[in-house]
């Protein structure tokens, strides 16, 4: 359950990092393009894997997901630099362990604000006091792509769990 609370989680907050800004008029993928304005999400992809180690064993999986039914949009704003989100979709996710495939579909419903900043190819969002960070991969005019990687391991009576989420989502303005 921790498991998937940790993906839900990072996919939620990761969604609210995909933002940038479209105009069909000059296509380069060049980052330094703007991301003010109101983003919609055009594909959301990710990649997991896991390791369990506890008690003399060690449960190792991996996961990939897609977003179906995909309705993110992002309003990045500035002066102060803030964003809005709003998400609605369906994440399917196929999970590998042990020689067993799972595949599980679980919606996801999601509004936040908080603050972002850009410096170079990367992308900052700070929200209920914890920043985020994303690699821009391409901003133009009118897409932006980015991959963030993020790694949490937890342990608990004696069990320690450790997750790697990397994820690719694109856009395009509105």
């Amino acid at each position: 359950m921790k498991l998937t609370k940790l993906l839900f989680l990072t996919i939620l907050t990761f969604s609210i990092i995909s933002c940038s800004k479209d105009d069909d008029s000059k296509e380069t993928n060049d980052t330094s393009s703007s991301l003010v304005g109101s983003w919609k999400a055009t594909d959301f992809s990710y990649e997991s894997t896991s390791r369990t180690e506890g008690q003399g064993t060690t449960i190792e999986s991996e996961s990939t997901g897609i977003a179906k039914e995909l309705d993110i949009t992002v309003e990045f704003s500035e002066d102060p630099n803030t964003y809005e989100v709003d998400s609605d979709y369906v994440l399917e996710i196929t999970t590998e362990s042990s020689g067993d495939t799972i595949i599980q579909e679980i919606p996801i419903q999601y509004s936040g604000t908080g603050t972002w900043s850009k410096e170079g190819n990367t992308l900052s969002i700070i929200e209920n006091n914890e920043e985020r960070e994303a690699t821009i991969t391409e901003l133009t005019n009118s897409k932006l792509t980015y991959t963030s990687t993020t790694t949490q391991t937890q342990t608990q009576s004696g069990i320690t769990s450790t997750v790697e989420v990397t994820e690719t989502l694109s856009f395009s303005k509105q």
